[in-house]
């Protein structure tokens, strides 16, 4: 649980860069706090965990650990969900899923960078106290909770008949998103990014900036 005194407010932030470090578009997404009506200021408490590109079909998929209202069911409380995004290469959102614990009040932690593509399946990690899915549930003992790992798959516009899923309208979610153009980015200083990385020479590879292999680098027997 957030420490809600420390007044942090968080916004999933997902940005597309140019191969020179320039960016394209920033956009953050964030929704209302589930508490937020009951008399105390509840900060937004939505972050952008994972990020994958299918290259092939020009679509990016996220994983937002997030509380958002807006897009979760009315049931839902103060705890994490795992609310996956579709977007195309331009930052718009096609569509969007809540996977949830169901009536397990358990929060959902995605793992970072916890997000890649198979084909047209997207796989997610993350851990929780326990779960709940159209299958399966395992509950814990609240006096002795430990993790357990997940690993999920979902394939977008194909019927899941295991996790537990909230579908809410890609316009609300598109709603519940800012979009910042690169030049805007620029002409504001809103956000600094660089591509020098220190005295380390780099190559680059299928789109990626790679440092090159050091001899001081490398594993050796114990």
């Amino acid at each position: 649980m957030e420490p809600y005194d420390s007044k942090v407010n968080f916004k999933a932030t997902f940005a597309r860069l140019k191969d020179d470090g320039d960016v394209s578009w920033i956009i953050t997404a964030s929704g209302r706090h589930p508490l937020y009506d009951n008399g105390v200021t509840y900060n937004d408490q939505d972050r952008c965990m994972a990020i994958a590109y299918f290259k092939e079909k020009n679509l990016v998929s996220a994983v937002i650990q997030g509380k958002m209202t807006e897009v979760r069911p009315t049931y839902k409380g103060d705890y994490y969900d795992s609310i996956l995004v579709l977007m195309d290469d331009s930052g718009s959102v096609n569509k969007a899923v809540v996977i949830t614990q169901g009536s397990l009040k358990y929060d959902m932690n995605t793992a970072k960078n916890g997000i890649l593509w198979v084909g047209d399946n997207i796989y997610f990690a993350g851990w929780s106290y326990g779960f709940e899915t159209d299958r399966q549930t395992l509950e814990k003992s609240t006096e002795s909770p430990d993790y357990d790992l997940y690993v999920y798959k979902y394939r977008f516009g194909w019927e899941n008949r295991c996790l537990r899923l909230f579908e809410p309208d890609e316009r609300t979610m598109q709603r519940n998103t800012e979009y910042t153009s690169g030049s805007q980015v620029e002409a504001d200083g809103l956000y600094t990014f660089t591509t020098a990385f220190r005295s380390i020479p780099l190559t680059r590879e299928d789109n990626y900036f790679i440092p090159y292999p050091s001899r001081y680098s490398g594993g050796f027997k114990l």
